[in-house]
């Protein structure tokens, strides 16, 4: 039946094509085996306490390095699935709050996509906001060197306007 249908001929699958669909497929019949092969079901599995202590320990870190630029909390939400068969769901989590103290959230959120690697969070209530589900242990790192980047740009843009204001002979 397979043979016949018209999607066979579009696709022109090989044998290879075949064998790693097959392998892939076979993965999610062991849910256990799929949790550690598959970061998105890893990912999608996680329990509200490990959530929980990710998120403090990304927001502990974040406020030791970031000291006086930032202020970290925990916040309640819901990670955002995406489409497919999860179109409207969202899953409980634990939120990294970030709140800049000398920028605006929008503007440390452009600041983060511009970084390298880029660090993509979003916008609640005012707020930049960062899914401990979304981030990998090992890229806690990452995420920490991309805020402390974004707000280097903060302080040398605040340096080169108090010097540009300074060289022009601005006086209060």
């Amino acid at each position: 039946a397979l043979r016949k249908n018209p999607l066979m001929r579009a696709l022109r699958c090989c044998k290879l094509t075949y064998a790693a669909l097959e392998t892939t497929l076979s993965l999610y019949l062991d849910g256990e085996k799929a949790k550690l092969s598959i970061p998105t079901v890893r990912r999608l599995c996680m329990d509200a306490d490990e959530l929980s202590r990710r998120a403090r320990e990304l927001a502990d870190m974040l406020n030791r390095s970031l000291s006086g630029s930032v202020s970290c909390s925990l916040h309640s939400g819901f990670s955002r699935v995406g489409g497919g068969a999860f179109p409207e769901q969202g899953l409980p989590t634990t939120l990294v709050r970030i709140a800049p103290l000398s920028c605006s959230s929008m503007e440390l959120k452009r600041r983060l996509l511009s970084t390298d690697p880029p660090v993509m969070g979003r916008l609640e209530d005012g707020s930049f906001e960062l899914d401990p589900r979304t981030i990998e242990d090992s890229e806690f790192i990452d995420v920490q060197r991309a805020c402390e980047q974004a707000l280097r740009h903060e302080d040398r843009d605040r340096k080169r306007s108090r010097t540009k204001g300074a060289s022009q002979g601005v006086s209060g």
